[in-house]
């Protein structure tokens, strides 16, 4: 055998065995929730319950999820070849669901803010508690809602850094104050 057919053949089987590992070690997620519950391991974001997974591009997923003391988290995770890695962290806000609950203010809504990927792309996402609010906008744009066991979770993802603020709506297109 020539020494180039040597190496090549080396070579492709190398590759070929690498490609097995990745394919079948649990070090490689699989899933958007398996490298969330990989990088969360012993940490408050650990998941307790998926409330959606929003596909943004053909690459990435911004995931909405409870964690073990029943508030709200999101994890924005993006595909490799062959597995997930996670991209952006961010939460804890209460819920009706939460083991702790903010008292002595009235809020309309608890919203969270996150950039990454240096401040060129956002999540932000929350939670609506006063009935008075019809919608949030953030950036100019309204926020996406589910309901999800009695609760109104929004969320919207852009790219860019953005200098605008949630602003909250009643029905009839008036602006409201986070708080009553």
């Amino acid at each position: 055998m020539k020494k180039n057919t040597v190496i090549i053949v080396t070579a492709a089987v190398v590759l070929i065995c690498f490609g097995v590992y990745v394919l079948t070690s649990d070090r490689f997620p699989k899933t958007s929730r398996a490298a969330i519950e990989q990088a969360v391991e012993g940490q408050r974001f650990m998941i307790s319950e998926i409330i959606d997974e929003i596909k943004i591009d053909s690459n990435r997923i911004l995931t909405l999820y409870l964690n073990g003391y029943g508030e709200l988290d999101c994890a924005v995770t993006h595909k490799n070849l062959f597995y997930y890695t996670v991209d952006n962290l961010a939460g804890h806000v209460y819920t009706t669901n939460s083991a702790e609950v903010l008292t002595g203010v009235n809020y309309r809504a608890i919203l969270h803010f996150t950039g990454y990927e240096s401040g060129e792309e956002y999540a932000c996402f929350g939670v609506i508690l006063d009935d008075d609010v019809a919608r949030i906008e953030f950036n100019n744009k309204n926020m996406k809602e589910i309901n999800f066991r009695g609760m109104r979770i929004v969320y919207t993802y852009g790219r860019g850094n953005p200098k605008s603020k949630f602003t909250l709506y009643d029905k009839n297109n008036n602006v409201l104050e986070l708080t009553k």
